[in-house]
């Protein structure tokens, strides 16, 4: 870059940059990809969690003991999921 003019240093710049916001836009569509289908895994699964939630309610309700359990409780918020993390996809042997 030693003999190179301020102006060929300023294309060099400028395409860079357009390089890099191309880059960058592609991982934003990626990245709202996966979620819009995350989400609409998430919306899928309500009715068995809704379901499995009603039988464990009928459950502790037909027992003669009592008994309180966090993951028994109704939230204030309906819009939050639980999320187990278990191993990566790619990483399972079948």
């Amino acid at each position: 870059m030693a003999g190179l003019s301020t102006k060929a240093i300023k294309t060099r710049i400028r395409k860079s940059m357009a390089s890099t916001r191309q880059i960058t836009k592609a991982m934003e569509l990626v990245a709202s990809s996966k979620l819009r289908s995350a989400q609409s895994r998430a919306v899928a699964c309500r009715p068995y969690f809704t379901a499995l939630y009603e039988a464990m309610n009928e459950i502790a309700d037909s027992s003669r003991t009592s008994f309180e359990s966090p993951y028994l409780r109704r939230g204030r918020r309906q819009d939050h999921l639980h999320r187990h993390r278990g191993r990566p996809r790619s990483r399972r042997r079948l």
